[in-house]
């Protein structure tokens, strides 16, 4: 396996994490949704505070990561050039990145 292929594979492990945590936080949406003590605020009361509670903004990112990661599925292509497997390489790199506390994560994927 190779350095890249180690580091698709970090990625994509943390993207599966973050799938489960997303999960948690539509069932703590829901609860709280349907909880009785908030029946009287009005619909979508939530809606101001997306950023902290909204996991439909992560569940987009998760898919969003997900699809560059494809692109390079896709590349397998031996016809693809060796700076555009450089690009590739450095934009999952920038992928990574947020997962860079993580103990599996390897200072040589640091872009």
């Amino acid at each position: 396996m190779s350095d890249l292929d180690d580091l698709i594979a970090f990625v994509r492990a943390r993207l599966d994490e973050d799938e489960r945590k997303i999960a948690a936080m539509e069932r703590e949406e829901r609860r709280v949704q349907t909880a009785p003590i908030f029946q009287s605020h009005p619909p979508n009361w939530l809606a101001g505070v997306d950023i902290f509670v909204s996991s439909k903004r992560w569940r987009a990112e998760v898919e969003a990561k997900r699809r560059i990661l494809q692109l390079h599925d896709a590349t397998e292509d031996p016809t693809i050039s060796a700076d555009a497997w450089v690009v590739m390489g450095k934009a999952i790199k920038m992928l990574a990145l947020p997962y860079a506390s993580h103990p599996d994560y390897r200072e040589k994927w640091r872009p």
